[in-house]
């Protein structure tokens, strides 16, 4: 009886490990045509800082899920004077990624747009247009029809 649950583990582990294989890759190639799509879109929208921002795109490698991420503490732009003291900084990208993406959050400057500039519309675009996604599920659905779950 032992060896037929280590034989039963063994046989799970080898599974896991190819679906993983298949998850991650499909999860790369779904999240590097997002990446690509947001930058594309970046120069597009209206202020001149989104394209500072989006150099800080960048795909989470090694997901099952596709992610992208965008802002981080990545310094972006000119350097300016310190009110605090501190002498110059730049500002990073997660500090200008709001204001980019909605506009300013004091209504300051412009109106606020809350269906968002570039970031909102190209992931809303993606999500029914995308190849990628497709390619996606067809990896989960061919993972659990090897499995025998489908």
């Amino acid at each position: 009886m032992q060896v037929l649950f280590d034989n039963l583990k063994k046989a799970d582990a080898e599974l896991r490990k190819a679906s993983n294989v298949r998850l991650r890759e499909a999860a790369k190639e779904c999240a590097n045509d997002l990446a690509q799509r947001l930058r594309v879109s970046a120069y597009g929208a209206p202020a001149p800082q989104t394209q500072l921002v989006a150099r800080s795109i960048k795909v989470k490698k090694s997901d099952r899920f596709p992610v992208v991420a965008i802002g981080g503490s990545k310094k972006v732009g000119r350097a300016y004077k310190s009110r605090k003291g501190r002498g110059t900084v730049r500002a990073s990208a997660a500090s200008l990624l709001f204001g980019v993406e909605n506009g300013d959050y004091h209504d300051r400057f412009a109106a606020r747009n809350e269906s968002g500039y570039w970031i909102k519309p190209t992931v809303k675009d993606f999500s029914t247009s995308s190849q990628a996604i497709g390619n996606y599920q067809k990896a989960v659905l061919k993972i659990l029809d090897d499995a025998g779950v489908l």
